[in-house]
């Protein structure tokens, strides 16, 4: 179940676990169900790697105040060279950094999926890695069906996932009973990961691109009886996250356009990268082939080239 456990923090081989975040969060996308015991998560079968970037809990959730942001490119790449499908990060920043961005940009054009938490500051901004267009920006959804109050929101939000008083495990060493109530973006992006795994685990051949349209695609959509604009807004995104939706998603519903087809106003290529971004509204794809990008079914804008830089 737990392969390549790794302390970056420590530069030591074996995992330490010193506070109850990334376990709570593992426990989320794949603790073992069935067995009588605490919790069951989202994808039981899934193997877990956990690399540990933390030398202690953050300063106001800011990444930059408890371990330096090569820490972060490092366990990226780790992660990708030992073969992760998926990247979960339960953590922002309030602070862009381009070494992560061309990492994360790195891993999504090697296959990985990475999926990001917003963060939990009640901002219109979202944090960072979840503002980097090749992550799945993950919102915090709460029980009544609403975006909880915390949850950071805006430009590339992609979907919300219910993680508002989620059981979780704890560390047995540190907390008897050894599972807990956990709440905020950190526990919403796992469940996301989850469904991820379950997905790959059925199409294991399917590309971050293709993912992603499956994910938002699948999504419920809050519409105005939710008290939210109907189809994509920045406060909930595509919708609520559906398991059952994404697995029975039809995949030749899963639609690529031609680059040759779609209009720009000019052919810039940025660092072999290009983007295109929908008339309608403020949300960016990158695209990892020249030759071909996916889009929502439900999007049928003009599509105009453009350069990405990262606000």
């Amino acid at each position: 179940k737990i392969v390549h456990a790794t302390n970056i923090a420590d530069c030591e081989n074996e995992l330490e676990i010193d506070q109850h975040h990334g376990v709570s969060v593992a426990s989320i996308a794949g603790a073992v169900g069935n067995n009588e015991y605490g919790i069951a998560g989202v994808c039981w079968g899934c193997k877990i790697m956990p690399i540990n970037i933390a030398e202690g809990w953050p300063i106001d959730g800011d990444l930059s105040s408890r371990y330096p942001y090569d820490d972060i490119v490092n366990a990226i790449l780790l992660a990708e060279n030992q073969g992760a499908n998926i990247i979960n990060m339960s953590f922002r920043s309030l602070h862009y950094d381009e070494a992560i961005d061309n990492t994360l940009n790195f891993v999504t054009e090697a296959g990985v999926v990475c999926v990001a938490s917003s963060g939990n500051d009640a901002s219109n901004t979202l944090g960072y890695p979840a503002k980097n267009p090749n992550c799945i920006a993950v919102g915090n959804l709460n029980r009544h069906n609403e975006r909880y109050s915390t949850s950071n929101y805006g430009s590339g939000l992609d979907i919300l996932a219910p993680g508002n008083g989620t059981q979780a495990n704890y560390p047995a060493e540190l907390h008897d009973p050894d599972y807990h109530v956990f709440s905020g973006t950190s526990a919403s992006a796992p469940m996301v990961s989850g469904v991820i795994g379950l997905l790959l685990s059925k199409y294991p051949n399917l590309t971050p691109d293709e993912v992603r349209q499956i994910i938002i695609g699948s999504a419920v959509d809050l519409t105005a009886s939710d008290g939210y604009e109907d189809g994509y807004d920045i406060e909930t995104g595509w919708g609520r996250l559906n398991a059952f939706n994404a697995l029975n998603y039809d995949l030749d519903a899963v639609q690529r356009i031609s680059v040759k087809n779609v209009e720009y106003s000019s052919n810039e290529t940025i660092a072999g990268v290009l983007g295109f971004k929908p008339s309608s509204i403020d949300y960016t794809y990158i695209i990892n082939s020249i030759y071909e990008i996916p889009i929502p079914v439900n999007v049928t804008d003009t599509y105009t080239l453009f350069e990405y830089s990262p606000q």
